[in-house]
């Protein structure tokens, strides 16, 4: 009994302070909950607006396609879009022109207009599928300088080259279509019907 005595008269100070200290820290901490509030803002910071592309857009595709006119269209169409909604290229279309300066892969802007050339019109050579009419020295005719341009002559234009006939004018299109433009005069001997002498004939008449 007396060792619990002793015990408790060497302890009961240390445990009073410690009592004494959380009652006031207890205190003081109810006391300013009650003052002032703790408010939570929840409030989050409002997310940039991102550009939302158009449900559908509207262009004017021209030229040598079976359909053409206004086509509505999903939004973010391409130009290939554009062109299979208009019943495709028609035989006449310039394939060269296609091939080099038509990307199919473009998306199409809203009211944009698409242009698609005939084989012997006059063109600019630009990515842009609308392909403003510039086509430098190059004529309407498909004539340079006097000289007939075999990648971008028509039929009835070949055929005034000497040995060219109505076959064989439509032979040398049929080739620059499957085989893309001519790299130089003499690759018109790639075709069939054109000999060397054949050639000789028309070299002075001739460019690319």
């Amino acid at each position: 009994m007396e060792r619990i005595i002793a015990l408790w008269n060497r302890f009961r100070i240390p445990a009073v302070a410690v009592a004494i200290v959380a009652t006031v820290a207890t205190g003081i901490v109810s006391s300013r909950l009650q003052g002032q509030p703790l408010v939570l803002d929840a409030t989050l910071p409002s997310p940039s607006p991102q550009p939302t592309a158009p449900l559908t857009i509207v262009v004017d595709i021209e030229g040598a396609v079976a359909k053409p006119g206004v086509r509505e269209l999903p939004g973010g169409s391409l130009v290939a879009d554009a062109v299979k909604a208009s019943g495709g290229f028609t035989q006449d279309a310039d394939r060269v022109w296609v091939a080099k300066d038509l990307n199919q892969a473009e998306e199409l802007k809203d009211h944009q207009k698409l242009y698609i050339p005939l084989v012997g019109e006059m063109v600019e050579s630009t990515s842009d599928p609308a392909g403003s009419n510039n086509g430098g020295s190059v004529g309407d005719d498909g004539e340079s300088d006097g000289l007939i341009n075999i990648n971008t002559a028509t039929a009835s234009e070949l055929e005034n080259l000497p040995g060219v006939g109505e076959v064989t004018a439509k032979k040398i299109i049929d080739y620059r279509e499957a085989f893309g433009p001519f790299e130089s005069a003499e690759e018109l001997m790639e075709v069939s019907g054109i000999g060397e002498k054949t050639f000789e004939k028309m070299r002075d008449q001739v460019t690319v």
